[in-house]
């Protein structure tokens, strides 16, 4: 398991929208607010995390090594 202080910032702000976005839409599918600890929320998250975070890694690296 990662320690938090490995994980990018970055990443956690990006996880911290898919979140939010991910319990607005259960809650618009159920028709009522649904808790963003639910399964399904839960469930979705992961999904699209373990999806996306090679990208997100490579992205945020290069422009970690980019100059100004």
């Amino acid at each position: 398991m990662l320690e938090p202080h490995i994980i990018n910032p970055k990443e956690v702000i990006m996880i911290a929208e898919i979140i939010k976005d991910e319990t607005w839409l259960l809650g618009e599918k159920v028709g009522h607010s649904v808790d963003s600890k639910c399964a399904e929320v839960v469930s979705k998250v992961i999904e699209i995390v373990l999806k996306k975070a090679a990208q997100w890694r490579t992205n945020l690296e290069q422009i970690g090594t980019r100059t100004i």
